[in-house]
């Protein structure tokens, strides 16, 4: 099942526990870091301790997560069966989003636990962190964004990701995307107190129960291939897009949506397929799959920043397909695949 199945006291209730379990995976990252001889005084809850978190996780990591149990479960995993070997990874990755919670905290206005209503696709029903910009524009991310993102990474062997400087820019530049003098003031704001250790000098908290689904799930949101002949356009593009000025939209990961193209046989109006500077070389490139479907690709600064997918006349199965390849990669590149008018 999806998040969008949860009734709202469902959803609500996994919003708490996320909320809740906060403390206990704070202790737990403390209790692993000094383990690991790291030391806690530089984890202040700055974008500058991000760096020696990620240097330490990506080690953690290629060491198969010492220490995590081989039956470990994230809070999700009653709801997306994720399976043992992504279930153990995912759980060590909650470490990490409640401690960029954090950093969010430090960082931000206003930022909380909140559960994101909102009708397209899976986002329906998911716990999110909600923050206020200095401007006052409102932002949200995604837990199931933030552990996704680390979820792909781990599963690639692009050299960027293994750099200890990955994981604040990211923050910055991918999850909670902001303003350019908001990024200047964080990233000017003075070192601060470990908050870690006196995490790890009180008591343990308690684990909570695992979340169990409680109520009647809801209907699934209608998927957009259900009725092909009346899908309406689909956007494709980051999660903090702003879907009046696409031109200035968080980049995507060329690569990843390049083979996702390659991958359903799309073509030009001459008959080629994609390839990287096809796309770079205008601001709009068309392509066509058959009868299905026309994908135009949106690039400004020589920058990826949205996918339009526009029906012509597909089946079902075909329209599937392709709404499909592109759910698909949404969490590794923190983005979002919804019909145009509700993005």
């Amino acid at each position: 099942m999806t998040f969008s199945e949860l009734s709202a006291i469902d959803a609500e209730r996994f919003r708490a526990q996320v909320e809740a379990e906060g403390p206990r995976k704070l202790f737990e990252l403390a209790e692993f870091l000094r383990a690991d001889g790291v030391s806690l005084d530089q984890f202040d809850a700055s974008i500058a301790s991000l760096e020696p978190l990620w240097a330490w996780f990506m080690g953690f990591a290629r060491a198969d997560f010492p220490g995590i149990p081989a039956d470990a479960q994230p809070r999700e995993e009653p709801i997306l069966l994720q399976g043992a070997r992504v279930a153990r990874a995912s759980f060590a990755s909650e470490m990490i989003v409640h401690y960029l919670f954090e950093v969010a905290k430090r960082s931000f206005h206003s930022v909380a636990w909140v559960t994101n209503s909102r009708f397209g696709m899976d986002s329906f029903q998911q716990t999110a962190v909600q923050y206020v910009e200095d401007d006052g524009r409102v932002g949200q991310v995604h837990l199931l964004w933030a552990t996704g993102t680390i979820q792909g990474v781990l599963q690639s062997i692009h050299a960027k990701y293994a750099d200890p400087a990955y994981l604040a820019d990211n923050f910055l530049h991918g999850s909670f995307v902001c303003s350019a003098a908001t990024r200047e003031r964080i990233e000017s704001m003075p070192r601060g107190e470990s908050i870690l250790i006196p995490i790890l000098a009180g008591e343990k908290p308690d684990a909570l129960e695992p979340f169990v689904i409680s109520g009647p799930v809801t209907p699934q949101p209608q998927h957009p291939h259900e009725e092909a002949d009346d899908a309406g356009e689909f956007l494709f593009a980051h999660l903090a897009a702003d879907v009046e000025n696409l031109e200035e939209a968080p980049p995507l990961d060329l690569a990843t949506v390049l083979n996702t193209l390659v991958a359903l046989d799309v073509r030009d109006l001459d008959g080629n397929p994609p390839t990287k500077k096809s796309i770079l070389a205008e601001e709009f490139a068309e392509y066509t799959r058959g009868d299905d479907a026309q994908i135009s690709t949106l690039v400004t600064g020589k920058k990826l920043r949205a996918v339009q997918i526009a029906p012509i006349n597909p089946t079902p199965e075909t329209w599937a397909e392709i709404t499909d390849a592109f759910t698909a990669i949404t969490a590794p590149l923190t983005a979002r695949l919804a019909p145009e008018d509700e993005f």
